[in-house]
């Protein structure tokens, strides 16, 4: 789906974020000063909507072609790992955080979310640190081998 799209620029730092406020904004800002890259967003709220072809592919393409994503969305989230991405993500307890940290757990990457009510970038040594995708990726494997095994099991009965 993205592979044909003719998408051609750098994106340095995409921020994919549904919960947009000024916290947040100042949160992506300060991220992106202190990393030296440039932002890249796209804000969806509650009225927006994915249903056009070229958008979903052109969304696809942020995180796909992205070096790094800062995101509050637990789809971006996915992307972020499907795509082997750095990233950070801003957590909201508002919008509950319980997805977000059984994923974060089962991969070892629990140290990526920062609350964004005591955000401080000072604070933050993890935007230095890489994501060992290898890692990641071994892990991720196991669990779906796991999956596998137990819905084959429960198809058979």
């Amino acid at each position: 789906m993205i592979k044909g799209l003719d998408f051609s620029r750098k994106i340095e730092l995409f921020n994919y974020v549904l919960d947009a406020s000024e916290k947040s904004a100042s949160i992506v800002d300060e991220i992106s000063e202190r990393m030296n890259l440039k932002i890249d967003k796209i804000y969806l709220n509650a009225n927006s909507s994915l249903k056009s072809s070229n958008l979903i592919e052109n969304w696809l393409a942020h995180f796909y072609y992205s070096d790094f994503i800062i995101t509050d969305s637990f789809h971006g989230l996915v992307f972020s790992i499907i795509f082997n991405k750095q990233f950070i993500i801003i957590g909201n307890k508002s919008r509950g955080l319980s997805r977000f940290n059984s994923l974060l757990k089962l991969l070892d990457l629990e140290n990526r979310i920062i609350d964004i009510d005591q955000f401080k970038t000072e604070d933050v040594a993890i935007l230095n640190e890489k994501i060992d995708y290898l890692e990641v990726n071994k892990k991720l494997n196991m669990q779906k081998e796991i999956s596998k095994t137990y819905l084959l099991n429960a198809i058979r009965g």
